[in-house]
Order: C-alpha cells, then sequence, then structure tokens
C-alpha cells in the first residue's frame, strides 16, 4: 500500500473519530448526525479519489438511504428507530465497501452476498492495530522516536487493563475503593468522565472506520490451490430432495390452508355482509379482531418454506417433463395463493381491530408491512415460474424499502390523529397511551388541551410539560430537532 493512500486512511479515521465524538455522543441526536453523514461523503470522495483500487464508484449511491436514515434524527423524536438505524447504517457501510471492491455478485448466490455484508461488518475489528502497525514501522523515524512511539502504544494498551483491574480490586476491597474514589474524584476537577468516555468512543469510531476503507486497499492476497476433483466434485454436490416426499408434504399441508381458507371466505369475509352464525356463541367482533399476528408468522413460514423446495428441488423440476416434477411446481403455486390470502385475512382482520380500538406503533408497523409483503409475494409468484435470479436479493431490496419507508414516515404523529379522531367519533380514547408518544405527535395532541373530558385534558397537559421537561438541555445546535422545537411552541412552552 502506497504512502498516499495511506495518509488518506489515516486523515480519514482521526477525522471521523473526533467528528463522531464531537456531533453525535450528546444527550439527544440530532442534526448533528445529518451533518456527520455529510462530512463522511466528503471525506469518502476524498479517500477514493483517483484510486484504481476503486472499481465501483457507483457504490456511493448507498449514502442515499444513509441520509434518509440520518435524518430521521433530526426530523423525529420518536426512539424506535435510534437503535435499529445505526445497525442498518452499519449494514449499508459494509455493502458500499463490498461494491467499492465489485465483490458482491447477488446473481444466483442466495444468501451468500447476506454472509458477505455481516462479515464485512465485523472484519474491520482485525485492523485496529494497522495505524499503530505504521507507526511503528516508519523508517524515517529515530531510534528515540521509535522508542517514544512503543511505550506509547504500550500505554494505550494498558489503559482498558488498568480500568478491569482496578474495578476487580475495588471490588475485592473497600480501602481500595475508598483510595480509587478519592483519586477519582480529585481527577473529576481536571476531565470529567463524559470526556473521557467521549474520547474512548471517538477513538474506536475512528479505528473502525479506518479498518473498514482499509479492507478497500489491503489489496486480495493470491491462495494457491491444488487441483483436486474429488473435492470440486464434493464442492459442487448440492443437497437433493425427492420429489415424491416434497409432494407429500405440500399436498398434506395445502389440505389444511384449503379447509381454513374455505372457512375465511365463509366465515369472516362473507360474514362482514351477511347475517351467517358463527359456532360455539362467537360473536364477529371477536371471530375477526383476532389472529392477525399468527397468520403473519404462518404467511413467512410458507415463504421460507417455497424457498426450501426450490432450493431441494430446482434442478429437478426445471429441467424435467416428469408429471411429479409438474405437481411440485403446481404445489408450490398453489402455496402462494394460500399464502395471498393469509395477508388478505390478516390485513383485513388489522384493519377491523384499528377501526376498533385504535392504532399503536405496533398495529401500524404491522400494517405497512402487510404492504410490503404482499409485494414479496407477487416477486415469489415470478420467482415459482422463472427462478433465474436471486430472490434473497430483492427481498432484501424490499425490507430496506420497507425500512426506509417507516423511517419517513411520522409514525406517532399518524397513531394521534387516528386514535384523536376516533375519540370525536364517541369511541374510547386511551390518553394515557398517546401521553407516551414522541413530541412527534404534539400537533395532534394541542386537540386535546380544550378536550370537555378534565382527565383527557390533564393528559394533555401533562404530555407538553414532559416535552418541556426532556428538551430543556437540548439547546445544543447538535441536538437541534424539528419535531421537538416544534413542540415547544406549543402553549409557548419554551418560556
Amino acid at each position: 500500500m502506497d504512502n498516499t493512500i495511506k495518509k488518506r486512511l489515516i486523515i480519514y479515521g482521526i477525522l471521523s473519530g473526533i467528528s463522531f465524538a464531537y456531533l453525535i455522543l450528546v444527550p439527544l441526536v440530532g442534526i448533528g448526525i445529518v451533518v456527520y453523514a455529510a462530512i463522511q461523503l466528503v471525506m469518502i470522495l476524498y479517500l477514493i479519489k483517483d484510486r484504481t483500487e476503486i472499481k465501483n464508484k457507483k457504490a456511493l449511491l448507498l449514502f442515499i438511504p444513509i441520509f434518509i436514515l440520518t435524518l430521521r434524527y433530526f426530523i423525529s423524536d420518536s426512539f424506535i428507530f435510534y437503535l435499529p438505524n445505526f445497525a442498518v447504517i452499519f449494514l449499508l457501510y459494509s455493502t458500499m465497501i463490498l461494491l467499492f471492491m465489485d465483490d458482491l455478485c447477488i446473481i444466483n448466490q442466495g444468501f451468500l452476498f447476506i454472509k458477505k455484508i455481516l462479515c464485512t461488518v465485523f472484519k474491520p475489528l482485525a485492523y485496529f492495530n494497522i495505524p499503530i502497525k505504521w507507526s511503528i514501522e516508519s523508517k524515517k523515524d529515530s531510534p528515540n522516536r521509535i522508542l517514544a512511539k512503543k511505550i506509547l502504544v504500550g500505554i494505550v494498551i494498558s489503559i482498558p487493563c488498568l480500568i478491569v483491574i482496578t474495578f476487580l480490586l475495588s471490588a475485592a476491597d473497600l480501602v481500595f475503593e475508598s483510595k480509587i474514589d478519592i483519586l477519582f474524584n480529585s481527577f473529576e476537577n481536571f476531565v470529567s468522565p463524559e470526556t473521557v468516555f467521549k474520547i474512548i468512543v471517538g477513538l474506536l469510531c475512528g479505528f473502525y472506520l479506518f479498518g473498514l476503507f482499509y479492507i478497500v486497499f489491503e489489496g486480495k492476497k493470491e491462495i494457491k490451490v491444488e487441483a483436486n476433483p474429488e473435492a470440486i466434485e464434493k464442492i459442487e454436490l448440492k443437497p437433493q430432495g425427492d420429489v415424491v416426499i416434497i409432494n407429500v408434504i405440500l399436498i398434506s399441508i395445502l389440505t389444511i390452508y384449503t379447509i381454513f381458507a374455505l372457512i375465511q371466505f365463509k366465515y369472516l369475509f362473507a360474514a362482514a355482509f351477511s347475517a351467517i352464525s358463527l359456532p360455539n356463541g362467537l360473536t364477529y367482533a371477536e371471530y375477526a379482531r383476532r389472529g392477525f399476528f399468527e397468520l403473519l408468522f404462518l404467511s413467512f413460514i410458507n415463504i421460507g418454506l417455497i424457498l426450501i423446495v426450490i432450493y431441494l428441488t430446482r434442478d429437478k423440476i426445471y429441467n424435467s417433463n416428469n408429471t411429479s416434477c409438474k405437481i411440485v411446481k403446481a404445489l408450490m403455486i398453489y402455496l402462494c395463493a394460500i399464502t395471498v390470502l393469509l395477508l388478505i385475512s390478516s390485513f383485513y382482520r388489522m384493519m377491523l381491530y384499528n377501526n376498533e380500538f385504535g392504532f399503536t406503533e405496533l398495529r401500524l408497523l404491522v400494517t405497512i408491512f402487510l404492504m410490503f409483503e404482499s409485494i414479496g409475494l407477487m416477486i415469489t409468484f415470478y420467482y415459482i415460474i422463472k427462478p433465474k435470479f436471486n430472490i434473497i436479493a430483492f427481498y432484501s431490496v424490499i425490507c430496506l424499502v420497507f425500512y426506509l419507508t417507516i423511517n419517513v414516515i411520522n409514525l406517532d404523529y399518524v397513531i394521534a390523529r387516528k386514535n384523536i379522531d376516533m375519540h370525536y367519533e364517541g369511541k374510547d380514547l386511551d390518553v394515557y397511551y398517546l401521553y407516551t408518544l414522541s413530541s412527534d405527535a404534539a400537533p395532534q395532541m394541542e386537540r386535546l388541551l380544550n378536550d370537555k373530558d378534565s382527565n383527557i385534558k390533564q393528559a394533555a397537559n401533562d404530555y407538553f410539560k414532559k416535552t418541556k421537561a426532556q428538551t430543556a438541555f437540548t439547546k445544543d445546535w447538535r441536538s437541534f430537532n424539528l419535531s421537538r422545537d416544534r413542540a415547544l411552541e406549543i402553549k409557548n412552552l419554551d418560556k
């Protein structure tokens, strides 16, 4: 690796760590993370400029979903996606690294590309020592400077060891613990624990991002493999499923599903428009407003079953005119159709439940997910007919689009609007649930400040007091958030 890229990687790692500690490690994450993403884009452009190692610069397009995810921290105050968004950004960064190297072929590789992405997430941990190694191995340094660097490295490595040992010894001896407490109390007068925490996390972030891009520039090591026909034959062997056994299993499963489908049409869908009596004294409301989560789970099982059957019988059912093979294909199409019915039934039940009891975050997320799963099923139909593409890659794209969609939608606002509208239509309102919502719901909660019900009015007032208390310490520009700012303007809460 040439010195130019070494310097760029070091600069990138240092600036990444400093900006992370300054912009993101604040009491409440806000616009600072959007600024951090912009800085990252600029630094990555500087890092890959004029580099022949970068085979696919279109990988930078992944910054579009990354920016969408970071904007969530700026426009919304809901904590539901705070940690998941960080995890998805990690995956997007790893995907970008693989695309830079043109090492992410998704054609007919099943789960292999997902395995590569997950491995890349953790691979930078193995390169934390590289910057230290570079600094020690510098040829221009004198022996004294090399010695000083080695001493510094020893100190850096000993710090976490000292922390662990000190903690254990303090737990073992009360006198030692009291002495350490006095030492740390005097130390706090110079450097606060919060500053130490930011320095440590910033260092870890810098080392991690350094290692992530080091993967791109380290170059591939050639591995000599002796030709071994027997080994190659073993590698190419794929598990083969018996078509007859699979047919029996599918027919058995589909028999139960067919009975279930008939019941759905008779008692769920038809009963909504006719006076069909239900068995065992069940009311239509009791029957319809339950079971959506179970049906959703079954739809997952069915999709998984379809993928397993295709994996086990692909070479047979698509390269043979055998009657049993044709039956397998037809049964899978029928299973996919049954799964569509399960989704429709689940969606209908959820809709009835929402119309009666209102929205919650979970119910709203499930409702949106059902729409995206239906798109996945349409792709599955086509895959059964022509399995010439990597359906796992398509599922991954659908999941990413779904995740970006729920990040863009203001969930708490939608929940509050739906439930408050139902309240003014004469239905019961769970105002204590609304109290737990973030400041995203503030514009709708304002409607309850003049409600006739004193309990609801008091709960609404308490909601805004809570909002004011939570945002009282977020005057720092890095924590600025549109939703929190909008909530403070209501009733002049910032005064």
